[in-house]
């Protein structure tokens, strides 16, 4: 049985809180962001503040956030009820799309942008971004064993992140729905066994 979301982390338990950012213009506009900062849009501002009052009550140990606006803002939001460390990194950052990045989704053909080895022009490929997200997370496991850690990102390095702790393919995890302001937990116990106890719920919404 899953634990209740506001448990601690416990007997060397690391639980990660994983939080898209709130949706942003270029969402609305079908444009690809990659690693341009993004504008929340008034939806999406809306959706940050009602993440922020369902994590309220959580006991939250760090926080690490995108160093992006989009992500930025939307931590900002998530900090009004909580005096935990924040470190904003680019580790944390979207896949960078390259020539694409700003342009309209529609050019990024899908069946390229879901290849793992496939990348744009002054871009990172999913098996980039796979490893940028695993060396980001072991990080994140060495430093915080047994402690609750927030994690604002985004859909993409979310994607990988559970590609690597939950041992699925890359092409499985891009099949996973992240919505906008979704909240997924992963508890890792001191072996490295991770179980998800929730998954892109958007209950808060």
């Amino acid at each position: 049985m899953a634990k209740k979301e506001n448990s601690r982390g416990s007997d060397g338990v690391t639980r990660l809180i994983f939080v898209r950012h709130g949706e942003t213009e270029e969402n609305k506009a079908k444009i690809v962001q990659g690693q341009k900062h993004g504008k929340l849009s008034e939806e999406g501002l809306e959706q940050a503040k009602k993440v922020a009052e369902r994590l309220k009550d959580e006991k939250i140990d760090f926080i690490y956030s995108s160093d992006l606006d989009r992500c930025r803002h939307t931590t900002q939001e998530i900090i009004k009820y909580h005096k935990a460390p924040v470190e904003y990194t680019a580790e944390a950052r979207e896949r960078s799309m390259g020539v694409f990045e700003g342009g309209p989704r529609d050019r990024f053909k899908d069946a390229e942008r879901r290849r793992p080895d496939y990348k744009p022009e002054k871009g990172e490929s999913l098996n980039e971004l796979h490893e940028r997200a695993r060396k980001f997370i072991e990080g994140i496991l060495k430093k915080h064993r047994g402690k609750t850690i927030l994690i604002s990102s985004h859909g993409g390095l979310v994607r990988m992140v559970m590609a690597n702790l939950l041992g699925m393919t890359i092409n499985d995890a891009m099949d996973m729905k992240i919505g906008n302001t979704a909240v997924s937990v992963i508890e890792v116990s001191p072996d490295g066994c991770a179980k998800a106890a929730c998954l892109n719920c958007m209950k808060h919404l």
